[in-house]
């Protein structure tokens, strides 16, 4: 099966990184998990598309290039196996797939498409109780983060409260790289959107005294 790929379109989103910076490009990137369903999940529907995958995660950790294409190349085949209705993968594979496609999107900065990935493994998260409470606070987690970063605020903050919520609720330690992430996320999200919100209100007053001022005018 082909697949096709945006190599291009990716290149021109953003400017080419050098070489060693494929490890800043997979910071928070889950490669173990990525692996895993490349290796061993998608050969059970599609050998072709699983030599596809496993070839640009070879060179991805080879650092033959800056990283980019090969995360592109990665992101292709997961869509190609999200779009092929031969396959009947269960709930948590399907979770799996749209939760890595966020953090590769994320990765490649493509904010739009992280969040839409994200919001189908929340929302499929919703729908059963297969998927691990903490995936569950992950994917929420991860989710805040693409809504701030287009300066909604308010969601995020929202999001990330209820990450919160689930990582008490599956006793992670406040040490956790992951809590204090959320928590410190969290604390600057709610200033910031405190911070629209007063400046919204004052630019609202001023234009109120502006509009008194001018009806108080005489007329000539």
């Amino acid at each position: 099966m082909a697949v096709v790929t945006r190599q291009s379109s990716a290149k021109r989103s953003r400017p080419a990184m050098r070489r060693q910076s494929v490890e800043n490009l997979t910071v928070g990137l889950p490669l173990t998990r990525l692996h895993r369903l490349l290796d061993e999940t998608l050969p059970q529907f599609d050998r072709p598309l699983a030599v596809a995958a496993a070839n640009a995660y070879s060179d991805l950790l080879a650092r033959r290039d800056d990283g980019r294409d090969d995360l592109v190349r990665i992101d292709d085949v997961l869509s190609a196996f999200l779009n092929n209705n031969r396959y009947k993968p269960k709930a948590e594979i399907i979770f799996e797939v749209h939760f890595l496609q966020g953090m590769i999107r994320d990765s490649l900065y493509h904010t739009e498409e992280a969040r839409m990935s994200y919001t189908r493994a929340l929302w499929i998260a919703s729908c059963t109780q297969s998927i691990p409470q903490m995936k569950l606070a992950s994917t929420l987690h991860h989710l805040a983060k693409t809504y701030a970063q287009t300066g909604n605020y308010a969601e995020a903050t929202k999001l990330l409260g209820k990450a919160l919520t689930e990582y008490e609720s599956c006793q992670m330690s406040e040490k956790h790289a992951c809590m204090e992430d959320a928590r410190q996320c969290y604390r600057i999200y709610l200033e910031k959107q405190l911070g629209n919100q007063l400046t919204r209100s004052a630019v609202h007053r001023l234009s109120r005294i502006f509009e008194e001022s001018e009806s108080e005018q005489p007329g000539f």
